[in-house]
């Protein structure tokens, strides 16, 4: 472990099991840079991890998409996508073998710029599986007081590398929001949110958009 006025380096390792499906370890390293800019505050965080893995283990931190993962997740099976819950797919995928052959990797990388503008994004891709990588990204711009903007978009379950990842379909997930000042305390916002949903008399759960608009106020604590 490493840490100062500049850098903090922690690395660690995660042993982790899906109980009747596989096991898998993680080999990661956390950094927290703070360049030395005068006058502004620039930091930049990442979060780097390699992963051996069994056939039946499938990686996946916490986000708004895990429990309803649990229920239903997306497997590719040749140009179709099935739904099925997550352990049935990891006890499915448990059949290729116990032998910690498969190999995955996740990275975070997110800037900090004077508290003006935060961006960042994670991506995350694993061996043996055709819909195994995962992409997020984010932005915000918190601090003007005239304008404020933010927004967050997900997909789960797509293809590796990028030619899949912007897609707006069942796997994916988007959250914008533009708000202005109008007088004093108060904003017109807009927001554009794609969430996944239960709709009456389904037993699929669907992705559906909304639009809102109105007048908001901003409360710091």
């Amino acid at each position: 472990m490493l840490h100062n006025s500049l850098i903090s380096l922690i690395p660690y390792i995660d042993f982790n099991r899906i109980a009747g499906a596989g096991n898998g370890l993680h080999f990661g390293v956390l950094t927290d840079v703070r360049l030395p800019v005068p006058f502004l505050q620039l930091n930049v965080s990442t979060k780097l991890e390699y992963r051996r893995m069994q056939a039946g283990y499938i990686p996946e931190y916490f986000d708004q998409t895990y429990d309803i993962g649990r229920v239903q997740y997306a497997v590719q099976q040749g140009s179709s996508v099935n739904y099925v819950s997550k352990y049935d797919a990891a006890q499915a995928a448990a059949s290729a073998g116990t032998s910690f052959s498969q190999g995955g990797y996740y990275g975070e990388l997110a800037f900090a710029f004077a508290g003006l503008l935060q961006i960042g994004g994670l991506y995350e891709d694993r061996d043996g599986a055709s819909n195994g990588a995962s992409l997020g990204v984010f932005a915000s711009i918190p601090a003007f007081d005239t304008i404020k903007a933010s927004a967050y978009y997900l997909r789960k379950n797509m293809k590796s590398g990028f030619d899949d990842a912007f897609r707006l379909d069942e796997r994916s997930l988007l959250a914008a929001s533009l708000a202005y000042k109008v007088i004093g305390p108060l904003y017109f916002r807009a927001d554009f949110r794609r969430q996944w949903v239960l709709l009456p008399g389904q037993s699929q759960i669907t992705a559906v958009d909304s639009f809102t608009a109105g007048m908001a106020t901003f409360i710091a604590f």
